[in-house]
């Protein structure tokens, strides 16, 4: 019993040092070589560059690759793909400088396997570039919100210029533009304002659609790539059909079991003043619910009304087009008894 009690004494020596704790692996690699990570103030267009190089310090042969990009407009490699014990690699990333717009920061993320004992081990890392471009730049409107007729083209107008200096070619301002699904934009209409010994500065008006109904989100960039937009201005464009009904719905009320008429009429959204001759369809089908057109008046019959219902009346053009969508509602006045 006393031996036992002088081991665990000995055992808890405060005088005696701790058990070493295994630290992680150095990475087989070292630094050797890098360009500035800050470039500073940039003129837009130029190329933006940054480079490290590693030596590879270890027994083992390694594999560099580039696992992320900031932005497509970043440009990311690792060369060469497989480095031998003592050997170098590079990591590189180049992006073209935006013409203005607030600082940048242009990274890619890197990893480095290699393997020991057939287990694979790796590292990542990161490459950061940073720049501010060097003209600031005026855009009005800063955003768009608009509506228009489905099947009709839409014009907004857009300015552009710079804000102190006239460094920048008119060209160099026109809109980039970028729309979301199902949204068509053109820019068209350009006119050069370039006062003498002044900014620069450029007028253009914006042509959107033809678009389906919908809400539909995009945006006019100025820049060199829609990726690489110095500015952006969001636009949202709702689009409407070139007919609405008048009154908004068609209400059918009647008794149980008793028949009901309405009728609406069709104005016109957009330009468009004539309705051509159109084809109706009830959606989805109510037993004895019947629907015809003549003129611009929308006539709604049901034989018998049964109860409370609804269907849309959707109007077609001759070659297919979507002209109106109908509400009805069918709403007796009285159950049976």
């Amino acid at each position: 019993m006393m031996l036992a009690m002088v081991v665990l004494a000995l055992g808890t020596c405060p005088g005696q040092p701790p058990a070493p704790v295994s630290e992680p692996p150095a990475e087989p690699f070292r630094l050797i070589s890098a360009t500035p990570e800050d470039l500073g103030t940039v003129h837009g267009g130029v190329a933006v560059v940054r480079e490290l190089r590693f030596r590879n310090t270890s027994e083992h042969a390694l594999r560099p690759r580039i696992s992320w990009v900031s932005c497509g407009c970043l440009q990311a490699t690792a060369k060469p793909e497989a480095v031998s014990p003592g050997a170098e690699f590079t990591i590189r990333i180049v992006g073209t400088a935006v013409p203005a717009g607030p600082a940048q920061d242009l990274s890619a993320k890197y990893v480095v396997s290699w393997s020991v004992d057939e287990q694979l081990r790796s590292v990542e890392g990161e490459v950061v570039v940073r720049y501010s471009p060097s003209t600031d730049l005026v855009v009005r409107p800063t955003e768009i919100a608009a509506w228009c007729v489905a099947g009709e083209p839409l014009r907004v107008p857009m300015w552009v210029r710079e804000a102190t200096t006239n460094a920048m070619a008119p060209d160099a301002l026109r809109p980039v533009i970028s729309a979301g699904p199902g949204l068509w934009i053109q820019p068209v209409a350009f006119q050069d304002v370039t006062a003498p010994d002044g900014p620069s500065a450029v007028r253009a008006g914006l042509e959107l659609g033809p678009t389906p109904p919908g809400i539909f989100d995009g945006w006019v960039s100025v820049g060199s790539a829609p990726e690489a937009a110095a500015l952006r201005v969001p636009i949202r464009v709702r689009t409407v059909l070139p007919w609405a009904a008048s009154p908004g719905a068609a209400r059918l009320r009647a008794s149980v079991g008793e028949p009901a008429r309405a009728e609406v009429r069709l104005r016109p959204v957009g330009s468009s003043t004539e309705l051509p001759a159109c084809t109706l369809e009830v959606e989805p089908g109510i037993e004895g619910l019947s629907a015809t057109i003549e003129g611009t008046t929308i006539r709604l019959a049901v034989t018998r009304l049964r109860g409370p219902d609804g269907a849309v009346v959707v109007v077609r053009g001759p070659d297919g087009a979507l002209m109106a969508r109908v509400p009805v509602v069918l709403w007796p006045t009285q159950r049976a008894r």
